[in-house]
């Protein structure tokens, strides 16, 4: 790990493996997920992690995933069913199983492509938080992870009848998406939320999550999703579990972390090389 690589491009020794850019075409149970896989210089095999992004996707992060690769991460960032190139369609519980799929068909690349099978970490933002968070919890690949404004969904349709602000959220973030993902609606989305709404709590995760090294990353500022409804449930409900792997970091800034992006960078390669290096 080169965290003095975080703000400067690394200078490989003569022999070194270069770094590289590969493109990848995983195969889900609805057709191609595109993954973008970035390697750091030498063989390896490096530790990887796994980058989410939100819904609908503008924020793709790849500025952290160049990031970690500068500081000897393999990175990997991809699209869900139904955004962004991507076949099938767009849903909630699809992009659960999407993330999934494509952290198995890391381990299973492995050496071949200088990853770390031993060495998986995740991080999410916002609904890539949402899916970060069930991953973390229930993937027993994953050593740890950084989970980012996360967004749940599950409290908010729970709660949507007795607190109106939480429907008025649910609304809101919902509505964004429709124009840019393939297979969604308002009808889609009620309906899913029915049937799963409740399994996409956040909270009922927390005993997991203590178990496991965790960063819960906060941005002051946040009106997208309002800390109370979403990041506050998680964060107290871990607490309560007590435990030293948990960690907490937060940036005055926006949902998105614009006027932040080097400190957030900064905040989770500290984390993540600490739970490498031991």
């Amino acid at each position: 790990m080169h965290l003095d690589y975080l703000y400067k491009d690394p200078i490989p020794a003569p022999g070194d493996a270069p770094t590289n850019a590969k493109s990848l075409k995983i195969m889900g149970r609805r057709g191609k997920i595109p993954c973008l896989l970035l390697q750091p210089f030498g063989e390896g095999p490096h530790p990887t992690v796994l980058i989410c992004h939100g819904y609908p996707g503008f924020e793709q992060h790849l500025d952290l995933a160049q990031a970690l690769r500068r500081v000897g991460f393999c990175t990997a960032t991809f699209h869900y069913s139904g955004s962004w190139g991507a076949d099938g369609d767009f849903s909630f519980s699809n992009c659960l199983e999407d993330a999934s799929t494509v952290l198995h068909a890391l381990a299973e690349l492995g050496p071949e492509y200088r990853i770390d099978p031993n060495q998986l970490y995740i991080m999410g933002h916002s609904m890539g938080g949402f899916v970060a968070t069930h991953l973390l919890a229930k993937e027993d690949l994953l050593r740890g992870g950084a989970i980012v404004t996360p967004f749940d969904v599950g409290r908010l349709w729970v709660n949507r009848s007795a607190d109106d602000v939480s429907g008025e959220n649910l609304t809101y973030i919902l509505n964004f998406g429709f124009d840019w993902l393939r297979g969604t609606s308002a009808k889609s989305f009620a309906q899913e939320l029915a049937e799963q709404g409740e399994a996409f709590c956040l909270e009922p995760l927390a005993p997991l999550l203590a178990k496991k090294p965790t960063l819960l990353v906060g941005a002051t500022y946040d009106v997208d999703l309002p800390p109370d409804l979403h990041r506050e449930p998680l964060r107290s409900a871990i607490t309560a579990c007590g435990g030293d792997l948990f960690r907490y970091g937060e940036l005055p800034c926006d949902h998105d972390f614009t006027s932040h992006r080097i400190a957030l960078s900064e905040m989770i390669a500290r984390f993540l090389v600490e739970l490498v290096e031991g």
